[in-house]
């Protein structure tokens, strides 16, 4: 079962239903050993990274759903080494950044997004680099800001809503049982082929199962799904297409995550964007084809 496939029934359960995975508090000790620096914000405190020179133009990296800001360690050096100052962050729920007790909507993610970029007093205009859900963040914050946007990289972007089906499944109670079997078994066996599947070394799915035990992880998911994972994005993407000029879009032919149907509403939306199809590869690009994608940024980037 895919990550995005596991947290969808994880969506199921009811928000009192502690995992037994959940043991960790999320401690200055634990922070600390993770590394990385920290910033208070308006929702909580946010893990994040910064690299590269004061005077370089400035890129933010944007995770999705559940891979929290290790989903681009093939690229933050690199970005880095060209001359941007870069920027990489935990959203709220995942990784070393807080889980706050709130709804885990657009306007959470939204928020912090813009938070950091203050709180850190980077340079404005700024590019954005999403990916999956992380896409449908920065086209939010960009359809609300779009001054302080210059160019924005959109990875296998989620833009579509749910269907009716999904809508139904993601609120339901049934079968929390079988559901809390399959996630145990996810999270403990799974997850390790999941993730090498996407060309993610095996110790990614340590630091993954780690951020999972981290007291608050199962409710953030769930309100996400209740929530950010509700909403149509198709607004704000169009809205952006009208006022940032320059946006490329990159999608793996065997996505089986975000589907092609996205790609065509994206393309719908924004029909001026330059378009990358990778062919062969499938959702997590930055890792599964890191050369080609790290090549069609500073290509993008530097232009």
């Amino acid at each position: 079962m895919a990550v995005g496939g596991l947290f969808l029934f994880a969506s199921c359960k009811s928000p009192n239903d502690t995992p037994p995975w959940e043991v960790n508090t999320l401690t200055s000790q634990l922070r600390a050993r993770a590394g990385g620096s920290y910033a208070v914000l308006g929702s909580g405190i946010t893990h994040y990274e910064l690299q590269g020179p004061d005077t370089g133009r400035v890129v933010v990296l944007v995770h999705g759903s559940f891979l929290p800001m290790w989903t681009w360690d093939r690229q933050i050096s690199v970005l880095a080494d060209a001359g941007f100052r870069v920027l990489r962050y935990d959203e709220f729920g995942r990784g070393y950044s807080d889980r706050p007790q709130t709804d885990y909507n657009i306007g959470l993610y939204c928020d912090q997004l813009g938070q950091i970029i203050d709180a850190l007093k980077l340079r404005k205009p700024v590019s954005l680099v999403g990916i999956s859900f992380g896409c449908a963040v920065i086209a939010t914050y960009a359809s609300l800001h779009p001054e302080d946007i210059d160019r924005m990289v959109f990875s296998a972007p989620l833009v579509d809503p749910l269907n009716a089906f999904a809508r139904i499944l993601t609120k339901s109670g049934i079968g929390t049982a079988t559901i809390k079997n399959q996630l145990r078994r996810q999270l403990r066996e799974g997850i390790h082929s999941t993730l090498l599947a996407r060309g993610m070394p095996d110790r990614y799915a340590d630091l993954f199962i780690e951020q999972a035990s981290i007291k608050g992880f199962q409710r953030s998911a769930i309100s996400f799904f209740h929530n950010a994972a509700l909403a149509d994005y198709r607004p704000f993407y169009r809205n952006t297409g009208i006022h940032v000029h320059n946006i490329m879009l990159i999608w793996g032919s065997l996505d089986k995550t975000v589907r092609k149907n996205n790609v065509e509403t994206f393309e719908r939306v924004i029909p001026r964007a330059r378009v990358e199809i990778l062919d062969g590869i499938g959702h997590l690009a930055p890792f599964e084809a890191t050369e080609k994608f790290n090549a069609l940024l500073l290509d993008f980037l530097t232009k």
